[in-house]
């Protein structure tokens, strides 16, 4: 089973994003400024985040992250929450991830077309 979450993790896991896919194998890429994660969040100071961050091991700062096991909760968190922390000030990410016609397919239960 542990195999087949790994294959599974590498081959077809995949965080769609306006600019592209994103494997959750893979690194994340940096930004245009070449870090990780904004300066604004570079270090948490907040101690409900640090604490967040310390259980899903980024306490040390963001830093590239591949899941090995998206199967595996923590690290499933982790790269979310490294996602999140390096995205956060992406305006794009606060589009619709669909467009109207496919809301409007799902709200009546059907698949909609298209790329999802």
């Amino acid at each position: 089973m542990r195999a087949w979450r790994h294959l599974a993790t590498r081959a077809i896991m995949r965080y769609r994003l306006p600019y592209g896919a994103l494997p959750v194998s893979g690194d994340l890429p940096l930004l245009p400024n070449h870090r990780i994660c904004p300066d604004v969040l570079a270090t948490l100071d907040h101690p409900e985040l640090q604490a967040v961050a310390y259980r899903y091991g980024a306490q040390s700062g963001p830093r590239l992250f591949r899941s090995r096991d998206w199967a595996n909760l923590d690290q499933r968190m982790q790269f979310i929450f490294s996602l999140f922390r390096s995205r956060q000030r992406s305006l794009e990410l606060f589009d619709p991830p669909f467009l109207y016609e496919q809301r409007l397919a799902i709200g009546s239960d059907r698949v909609p077309t298209g790329r999802l």
